[in-house]
């Protein structure tokens, strides 16, 4: 599949490597992770064993005995961030934390 962005025409991979270097600047990102990235597009994911291990509970487990206003991490969120909204932030999390466990990609940060 062929993405057109403005008038340039761009393959996935780099059509994600532009998407991460234009939202994350300071991330570094590499050709190969773009194109590793898309190449977990093309396979059909099984989330079955994430489903069932990531759930909002055990998040909200997680979350619920952090100090809220401790250092915050090295993205600069507080863990009352976290804490304030629980129905917002934990559906994202937990997304966030199935796709990590589904296709073995942690990030750095």
């Amino acid at each position: 599949m062929v993405t057109h962005l403005g008038s340039k025409t761009q393959s996935k991979g780099e059509t994600l490597e532009l998407l991460l270097t234009t939202h994350f600047p300071n991330l570094g990102v590499m050709q190969e992770s773009a194109a590793s990235a898309a190449a977990f597009l093309g396979r059909p994911p099984d989330w079955r064993l994430a489903v069932k291990v990531i759930t909002y509970r055990r998040v909200q487990w997680a979350i619920d005995p952090l100090a809220p206003y401790k250092s915050p991490y090295a993205d600069g969120t507080f863990p009352a961030l976290l804490q304030g909204a629980p129905e917002i932030v934990i559906p994202y999390l937990v997304r966030i934390f199935r796709a990590c466990l589904e296709t073995g990609c942690v990030p750095a940060i």
